[in-house]
């Protein structure tokens, strides 16, 4: 019982939660009721915005992948 209200008290204080709890139910709300405008797949623009994480660039030399090796190895420890 110690360890949840510690986290209860990590995330917010008891006064805010329930208008955190409230905005999430917001957010769920709009998400269920714009389901039926969202695509199905991702735009062609969105698919090259993807690729492009898995290609190193000037300002990040690192891919997506070679990150996603560092944590995996890193967790291996």
């Amino acid at each position: 019982m110690a360890n949840e209200q510690s986290a209860v008290n990590r995330v917010a204080d008891r006064e805010e939660l329930p208008l955190l709890l409230d905005k999430a139910r917001q957010f769920a709300g709009q998400y269920i009721e714009s389901l039926e405008e969202r695509p199905v797949f991702p735009s062609e623009k969105s698919l090259r915005a993807m690729h492009a994480l898995l290609e190193p660039s000037s300002l990040f030399p690192w891919t997506i992948r070679d990150a996603c090796e560092i944590i995996k190895c890193e967790a291996g420890r």
